[in-house]
C-alpha cells in the first residue's frame, strides 16, 4: 500500500509534463506500466508449495467478517470519491493544473505516510476500534474541508492531506480485519472477494458524488465524504 500510494503521489506531479488535451500523459503512464512489469517478468523463481485454496464465497466471508466486507465496500466508495472528484472539486474552485496536482498529491503523501503507523495501531488496539476512530476522524476532516473552502487554497490543501491520511489506509486495515477471521486456505478467495466488493464501492462513489455535486455544488464533495465516513463509523459500531 505504501508503494502504491507513493507511485500515485509521483503521478500527480507528472501532470505538468504534457498537454492534458492530448494523448501524451496517457502514453507516459502506459510506458511506466510496461517498464514496471519488466523486472517481474524477467524473474525465474518457483512457486512456493502451499495447500490448494479453498472456495470461499462472499456470503461466507460476510458471515465471518461482516465489518471487513462493509468497511472494504465503503473504502471503495471513499477512494473513488477522492480520486474522481478531488480533481473536479479543485478545478471548480479555480485551481491551476499544478495546484490540482498538489491538492491531490498531498492527500496521497499523507495516505502513504500513515499506512505503517495506523497498521501498528490496529495490531495493538484492534482493527475494529481503529476503523471506527479513523472514520470518525475522517468525518471531522471532511467537515473541516467545508470550512476550509472559505479560507483559501492552503487550508484546502491541509484538509486534503487530512482526508487522504484517513481515507487511503482504510482499505488495508479492512482487508487485514477480514484476513484475521479467515483461515489460511481461505485467504486467496477472501482477497478476491474483497477486491470485488471494493470495485463495486468504487462504481457507486462517482455516481453518488456526481449527482450531489451537480445538485448542491462543489462543496457536496466534502459532504459526501463526511457521510461515507459516518456510515463507516456506524458499521464499526454494529458489525464485528
Amino acid at each position: 500500500m505504501v508503494w502504491q500510494m507513493t507511485a500515485m503521489t509521483i503521478a500527480q506531479f507528472l501532470l505538468t509534463l504534457g498537454d492534458p488535451q492530448t494523448m501524451s500523459l496517457f502514453l507516459l503512464s502506459a510506458a511506466f506500466f510496461i517498464v514496471s512489469a519488466v523486472p517481474i517478468l524477467s524473474l525465474s523463481r518457483g512457486v512456493a508449495a502451499h495447500a490448494p485454496p479453498e472456495p470461499f464465497g462472499l456470503l461466507s466471508l460476510f458471515r465471518i467478517a461482516p465489518l471487513g466486507v462493509l468497511a472494504t465496500i465503503l473504502s471503495g466508495v471513499s477512494w473513488a470519491v477522492v480520486f474522481t472528484f478531488g480533481p473536479v472539486y479543485a478545478q471548480r474552485e479555480g485551481f491551476t493544473l499544478s495546484q490540482i496536482g498538489f491538492f491531490m498529491g498531498v492527500a496521497m503523501i499523507a495516505g502513504a505516510l500513515v499506512q505503517f503507523p495506523l497498521g501498528w495501531v490496529s495490531d495493538h488496539i484492534g482493527r475494529r476500534l481503529t476503523i471506527g476512530l479513523m472514520c470518525g476522524a475522517g468525518a471531522l476532516a471532511s467537515l473541516f474541508g467545508i470550512w476550509a473552502q472559505s479560507q483559501g487554497i492552503i487550508m484546502l490543501d491541509i484538509s486534503s492531506a487530512l482526508i487522504g491520511a484517513l481515507v487511503f489506509p482504510l482499505y488495508g486495515i479492512s482487508v487485514a480485519h477480514a484476513n484475521d477471521a479467515a483461515g489460511p486456505s481461505q485467504r486467496v478467495a477472501a482477497a478476491a472477494g474483497l477486491v470485488l466488493v471494493f470495485g463495486l464501492g468504487s462504481i457507486a462513489g462517482p455516481l453518488l458524488t456526481g449527482w450531489a455535486v451537480s445538485t448542491f455544488g462543489s462543496v457536496a464533495y466534502f459532504w459526501v465524504l463526511a457521510a461515507i465516513m459516518s456510515a463507516s463509523v456506524t458499521a464499526a459500531a454494529i458489525a464485528r
